[in-house]
């Protein structure tokens, strides 16, 4: 009975997209290849481990780990230990990452900290990777991380297009783009019933840790998409206790007059605040971690209108000197006023 209560409330579940790999080839100093060595991953910031053994080839593959750093340790009896120490994984990466064990004692390790840039050669996909430190050091209206898809060849901003914080890649249109947010689709599929925006969930900025936007050749996985592909990877717990506090704050005091601001009269009011909080860290070390944040935004907003009313002549049923009324021309006979339309808004909280 049991049994057939868990098959009927089984749900599907979407495959993580935003996950990388790491592959690679395990040799000796002659070229051979190296059955049987043992290949262990280990994520830096978690503890997190996946153990490996290499095939005839003396291939190994590890796929769906987590962006980030990761130690790589290769052993084998007869050779030496090779480790390599910060290599670094980001969303949807296929790393190449190949050891060379020569034949001696088991207790000599060898072991390689760091390393220049890596060439992407496992995938043909075209795309730029935006980490933490470029979306919290570039500046953003609104805290709005879409923005930065633009910092990637062939990516343009959206100039008319439905949906808000959108972008054109490679002259796909802008409704054709796909959104993921830690592998689950993020695409709003009722635009303009709603704000209006291109994505589902607006995640709160603190709370990203990278986001990879693909333009070109990217795999089948992506195949619903025609345009771009915005792939979002969310910050986690991990062994060490981390948060923040932020607060943002625009004021017209110290903004230009707008344009339109008629001559006589104050500036308008213009205030806009968005504050939150991250906190993340472990629950059992190495295991069971949590993280969270929150954002909430408040505006107050007054733009300027100009209107045109009679004058009291008018008013009063005299129209002798009504003048030219042509489009674009307005006689003396015309006061004109300048007033404020004022508005308040408050943006749902972000979690």
């Amino acid at each position: 009975m049991f049994r057939w209560f868990v098959f009927s409330v089984a749900v599907p579940l979407l495959a993580q997209l935003d996950t990388g790999a790491i592959t690679g080839l395990i040799r000796d100093q002659s070229g051979a290849s190296i059955e049987s060595a043992e290949i262990v991953l280990r994520n830096e910031a978690t503890g997190f481990q996946v153990a490996l053994s290499t095939n005839r080839a003396g291939f190994y593959a590890a796929a769906a780990l987590r962006p980030g750093l990761y130690t790589l340790r290769a052993a084998k009896p007869g050779f030496a230990t090779s480790t390599r120490e910060h290599v670094e994984l980001r969303v949807q990466d296929r790393l190449e990452i190949n050891f060379e064990l020569p034949v001696g004692a088991t207790a000599t390790e060898l072991t390689i900290a760091s390393y220049g840039p890596r060439l992407e050669s496992e995938s043909s996909s075209l795309g730029n990777v935006v980490g933490a430190r470029a979306i919290l050091d570039l500046p953003l209206n609104g805290r709005n991380f879409s923005q930065l898809a633009t910092l990637g060849a062939g990516v343009l901003p959206a100039r008319k297009s439905a949906e808000r914080d959108s972008f054109v890649a490679n002259g796909a249109r802008p409704v054709q783009n796909s959104y993921l947010l830690d592998g689950v689709e993020n695409k709003n599929r009722i635009v303009g019933f709603d704000n209006g925006t291109a994505q589902s969930i607006q995640p709160v900025l603190d709370s990203i840790q990278e986001f990879k936007v693909q333009t070109s050749t990217y795999s089948a996985e992506f195949g619903q998409s025609a345009g771009g592909v915005v792939n979002v990877s969310l910050r986690g717990g991990t062994n060490e206790l981390h948060g923040s506090l932020f607060v943002f704050h625009r004021n017209s005091a110290v903004a230009a007059t707008p344009y339109f601001q008629p001559v006589v009269g104050q500036k308008p009011q213009y205030l806009q605040n968005q504050f939150g909080a991250t906190l993340g860290g472990p629950i059992v070390k190495n295991r069971t971690f949590y993280f969270g944040s929150w954002q909430s935004s408040r505006e107050l907003s007054a733009a300027p209108q100009i209107a045109t009313v009679p004058t009291l002549a008018w008013r009063g049923g005299d129209f002798r000197n009504q003048g030219d009324l042509r489009p674009g021309f307005y006689p003396s006979e015309y006061s004109r006023i300048g007033f404020f339309a004022r508005s308040v808004s408050r943006q749902p909280d972000s979690n």
